[in-house]
């Protein structure tokens, strides 16, 4: 895997569950916090103000000065080249911010006795589903981005053009399907040209689509059994070679270990649940098929990304392609600012960034989900498709891609093709 997507190997994660549906601007427990004004106290009734806020600013799209982040024209020009930045960007991050700043006084207030009060849960719950409908926002909005040619476009974010390409290359599925029947070390031996064919093919094909880059690798290296990161080169005629890494060594054990129910003890595991989400019931050999395309798909997407920044200051590439590079640079070198409370990484001596602070909290609301089951013997979170979110992979990836502009597309790779995936009929 390229570097940019990195997993930190520490964290113990939750268990995977299916992937959740969408709720878009749905949220109950607000509704129901409404119907009580006369019983929510002065905290309580800003929050319900701050998410009716939130629910119409993402109705239009806003510029975090546009926001409320306002600053007098006088005052304008005393701010860092960071804070101006921070102010011109369409809102996203900050879209919910007051919201899920106000989950730890929530928590705080709402217990009594060990347990939490009902209008607390009602909180915790109109801060989640929020919470919610928020990475759906920004991720489409990065989404409707790339198919619009605002950013660099991997192919796979072409809703129409990925299924084509898909279906009329099924023969390279169908050659690393039969590899993975292969006992090794003729596996890996079929696999390299197979999954070198399939990268090849899905370059040339979208060039030619909106936001795709231009410039396409002349050759590849398919490296399995390596946790070392993918990279490019560049020989003396400017050719460029793809030397795309696949971290295969125990693909057959994450294979067959899908539907034991074993926890993913690390990120890197977490993430392989994420991706082989749908194929738990597949023989082995699709089940190891869906593996390495899914490993491979999430390079090439990657891969896409970087070659197609690369073309932000080439005159030969056209004003579209220049333009989509410029913005997927900004998004890759925004780094937030500190006074408006989102920087992106940590700073030295901080365990967490502000951007992490700020969502650390939503992800206990699932440990408290399991303890009230087990003392109350119902759930916290009541909305089903919610519940089922925050007890999946993909809350994880979606706050992290909520948190992370550089990386909301690349950690919407894994949904999108393993859908393709499923709907082919070498995978049914």
């Amino acid at each position: 895997m390229f570097s940019r997507l990195g997993f930190d190997e520490g964290q113990p994660r939750p268990a995977p569950s299916p992937h959740e549906s969408t709720i878009g601007t749905s949220n109950p427990a607000l509704a129901e916090l409404k119907r009580r004004p006369h019983y929510l106290n002065a905290r309580q009734n800003k929050l319900v103000d701050d998410l009716d806020t939130f629910y119409q600013n993402t109705e239009q799209s806003m510029t975090n000065l546009e926001l409320g982040y306002d600053f007098p024209s006088h005052r304008m020009s005393s701010l860092s080249s960071e804070q101006r930045q921070t102010l011109q960007r369409r809102a996203s991050f900050l879209l919910n911010n007051d919201v899920m700043e106000a989950l730890p006084d929530a928590l705080e207030e709402g217990m009594e006795d060990g347990e939490l009060l009902p209008t607390a849960k009602l909180e915790l719950n109109a801060i989640l589903n929020s919470a919610k409908s928020h990475t759906e926002h920004v991720m489409a909005a990065a989404r409707e981005d790339a198919r619009v040619g605002a950013r660099v476009c991997p192919l796979m974010f072409q809703p129409v053009n990925f299924p084509v390409f898909l279906t009329t290359n099924s023969i390279f599925v169908r050659n690393v399907i039969s590899a993975c029947r292969l006992p090794q070390p003729a596996r890996d031996r079929a696999l390299k040209p197979a999954l070198e064919g399939f990268a090849r093919m899905y370059f040339s094909y979208s060039m030619n689509h909106p936001g795709a880059p231009k410039i396409q690798p002349k050759d590849f290296e398919i490296v399995l059994n390596s946790s070392e990161s993918s990279s490019t080169s560049t020989d003396d005629r400017g050719n460029l070679t793809a030397r795309l890494v696949i971290d295969s060594a125990d693909a057959e054990q994450v294979c067959r270990s899908l539907q034991s129910g074993s926890e993913p003890d690390t990120v890197r595991d977490l993430f392989r649940s994420y991706m082989m989400k749908g194929f738990e019931s597949h023989p082995l050999d699709q089940k190891l098929g869906a593996f390495y395309t899914q490993s491979l798909f999430q390079e090439l997407a990657e891969l896409q990304e970087i070659t197609g920044a690369e073309s932000a200051d080439r005159p030969e590439h056209t004003l579209p392609a220049r333009h989509a590079a410029r913005r997927t640079l900004e998004e890759w070198e925004y780094k937030g600012s500190e006074n408006f409370g989102d920087v992106i990484e940590s700073q030295p001596g901080d365990q967490l960034s502000q951007r992490e602070r700020t969502t650390a909290a939503l992800q206990i609301l699932t440990n408290l989900d399991d303890a009230c089951i087990e003392t109350q013997g119902t759930p916290l979170i009541n909305m089903p498709e919610v519940r089922s979110w925050a007890h999946s992979p993909a809350m994880h990836f979606d706050l992290r891609a909520l948190r992370e502009p550089s990386a909301r597309l690349l950690l919407q790779v894994q949904p999108l093709t393993g859908r393709a995936w499923l709907d082919l009929p070498e995978f049914r």
